[in-house]
């Protein structure tokens, strides 16, 4: 290992540890607030049944996605079945959520779906475009999510105003890119001082001009796959016993997957949790009600993530997971940079 591999290792090795502790942190502070005999008594009262449906829309939800990246993947002219691509994505999640120091899961799919290829950037642009895409129209939602809280109230928290306006320009910012994207695109590749990897990617973004019908069923799946996700929070609120509506579980979720992108915790545990907990009880639901429902998600996130490992046993000798992690450091130190 040379000295740049070195220090790569060392610095990764020292984010993890920091990471760790921050995650530990947060989680003793949201395990410290909640009062257990409630949560024991939610949890026992809940129906078996309304879980195995919440288990089931998560199931579903890989699966939804695993398409959703297909097509993606198409528009680059990079053709995959649907059922390896399935087995890739349940694979990810078994890497987030088992190897969260060592392997990310956006890692391994890119590398799985770039071996071969004469470049690796169609891969990466497409794994970007399946997680930018999926956050925009969340955040979309959102927007008109909180509108409707606002108008109707009577859950009006400060913070609510605020988060609708930031969220309608993050769903407009589309719409404005588009009317200058070709200028601004033609503007960068001639640039000298724009990196040539980038020029590499944003090269690609023409793929989806190219492909328009492919791209609007991109972005109709994206919502899609959010409402659906929806419909099977609002269950499980059900089964916390405090039912919650659409527009005030939305704000919840965009708000705590965004929390979950600031690279202070493993995965976004702990962030994801408490600002999910945190926005809802703002919203009208308990804080233990809310515990419960990010409880029951993290538990059935468990048997979710072991599909996962039973399809990286089954392809394990194609792994080479010492390149593996060398992506994963680079990754990680290109995004810290």
């Amino acid at each position: 290992m040379n000295p740049a591999q070195r220090k790569t290792r060392s610095g990764s090795r020292t984010r993890t540890l920091l990471k760790t502790a921050v995650t530990v942190a947060l989680c003793a502070l949201i395990i410290w607030k909640g009062d257990w005999r409630t949560i024991w008594h939610i949890l026992r009262q809940a129906d078996p049944w309304m879980l195995g449906a919440v288990f089931a829309g998560m199931l579903l939800g890989v699966s939804i996605s695993a398409f959703k990246w297909r097509l993606i993947l198409s528009v680059h002219g990079l053709r995959f079945g649907f059922n390896r691509l399935q087995a890739y994505y349940f694979t990810s999640v078994f890497f987030n959520n088992f190897l969260p120091s060592n392997i990310g899961g956006d890692v391994y799919r890119i590398y799985q779906t770039a071996r071969g290829q004469a470049s690796r950037a169609p891969a990466v642009v497409a794994v970007l475009t399946e997680r930018l895409t999926g956050i925009w129209a969340l955040v979309a939602l959102a927007a008109a999510g909180g509108a409707v809280i606002y108008v109707r109230g009577p859950f009006q928290p400060r913070w609510l105003l605020p988060c609708i306006l930031a969220f309608s320009a993050i769903a407009l910012a589309p719409l404005v890119f588009l009317a200058v994207s070709q200028r601004a695109h033609s503007w960068l590749m001639a640039a000298g001082w724009f990196p040539g990897r980038l020029k590499s990617v944003l090269a690609l973004s023409e793929d989806y001009r190219r492909h328009p019908g492919k791209s609007l069923q991109i972005i109709a799946i994206s919502f899609g796959f959010h409402l659906f996700t929806l419909s099977w929070m609002l269950l499980l609120s059900y089964a916390a016993g405090d039912p919650s509506s659409l527009t005030r579980l939305v704000m919840g979720a965009a708000i705590s997957n965004l929390a979950a992108l600031i690279p202070v915790s493993l995965n976004g545990i702990g962030l994801f949790d408490g600002s999910f907990i945190y926005v809802m009880g703002d919203l009208g639901m308990s804080f233990d009600a809310a515990l419960m429902m990010m409880l029951v998600i993290r538990a059935l996130l468990v048997p979710l993530s072991l599909i996962g490992g039973l399809f990286y046993l089954k392809d394990k000798k194609t792994v080479d997971m010492q390149k593996l992690r060398t992506d994963t450091d680079e990754t990680g130190e290109a995004a810290s940079g």
